[in-house]
């Protein structure tokens, strides 16, 4: 008798552990434009990127809005030290 998990290895082969990468993008909320992007892998957090967008960005910045993923600490200072207005929504837990 083959259990749950024994068959579907006979049948298909063992799983590969699969990575993702992740894409993180600015966008101009008026115009719609692409201001900078980012390419990581699934290990890096979202909210280490923060710098990293905002100064590839290709226009002068006063307001940043943001998911929850980068409601830390380190994102607002950050946002606060360059002089920029921060909209980022607190996360859920």
């Amino acid at each position: 008798m083959i259990g749950k998990g024994e068959w579907k290895v006979k049948i298909h082969g063992n799983e590969k552990r699969r990575g993702w990468i992740k894409l993180q993008i600015a966008i101009d909320p008026k115009t719609q434009e692409l201001i900078a992007k980012e390419v990581i892998d699934h290990k890096v957090a979202d909210s280490t990127i923060l710098p990293k967008l905002i100064q590839k960005s290709t226009k002068t910045l006063q307001k940043v809005f943001a998911d929850g993923a980068y409601h830390r600490s380190s994102c607002r200072n950050y946002l606060f030290d360059k002089g920029l207005h921060s909209c980022i929504p607190p996360r859920r837990h």
